[in-house]
């Protein structure tokens, strides 16, 4: 499994990641940002930035974007939350397709559905909202339909245990992103069983310390589970 750690700029490529993850408005309005990842040469996944702006750029402005990633070995891109807006034009323009299903249904379809590189589950959609067991019941409901390798996990819950608490699904996950590791460090939030998150947004202009010694036993902690559950 790809375990992205979100970072702000100054750490993008310098913690280890296997994978990335983008925002589509950061690329085309942050140089400092769009240089970082241009430098990325693993693979990356190209937001849309529908969470960060309340609206979906559209197709070009994401194909724009993933232009820019000239150095990474593959780009998927993201469709709307609940479509597939832009599917045709990102598979033509080169890229892979991330869909993100907002129903159990779509859930389904996405996953028996070839053209769909990854999907992209999030704690938004389903039942249990924000519940650590959320995933799990879904991906328990539905193990006949789960295809090896293709699900991209959108986001944390307010404790990184939910990584032991899918470690069965382990074979079905490709990816998982969060900003919880570095974010929650710089912000002073030792990560330990207990760990609630603090909501505040990513600032992705605010400079962190490389050696913040907090950041590092978040990233260490979160480093062991994926270990512990997900390697071997």
């Amino acid at each position: 499994m790809h375990f992205i750690n979100i970072t702000p700029v100054n750490l993008i490529g310098k913690v280890g990641n296997t994978m990335e993850m983008a925002l589509t408005h950061l690329m085309l309005g942050n140089e400092a940002y769009s240089d970082a990842m241009g430098e990325v040469t693993v693979p990356v996944i190209l937001d849309n930035s529908y969470f960060e702006l309340g609206y979906s750029l559209p197709p070009e402005d994401i194909i724009k974007a993933a232009r820019m990633l000239k150095k990474a070995k593959c780009v998927y891109l993201v469709c709307p939350d609940g479509t597939r807006d832009g599917q045709k034009e990102f598979i033509k323009a080169g890229f892979k397709c991330m869909c993100i299903p907002k129903t159990v249904e779509q859930f389904h379809e996405f996953m028996e559905d070839p053209t769909v590189h990854l999907v992209g589950v999030s704690e938004e959609h389903f039942e249990r909202r924000h519940a650590i067991g959320a995933r799990y019941n879904l991906f328990k409901d539905y193990m006949p339909v789960l295809a090896s390798k293709k699900i991209h996990l959108l986001g944390g819950t307010d404790s990184m245990w939910e990584l032991a608490l899918l470690s069965p699904f382990k074979n079905y996950i490709h990816s998982w992103d969060t900003s919880m590791p570095v974010w929650q460090g710089q912000l002073g939030h030792k990560i330990d069983r207990q760990v609630s998150k603090d909501t505040t947004s990513v600032d992705f202009n605010q400079y962190v310390a490389p050696r913040n010694p907090i950041v590092l036993h978040n990233l260490q902690w979160v480093n062991s589970l994926v270990e512990e559950y997900y390697e071997g």
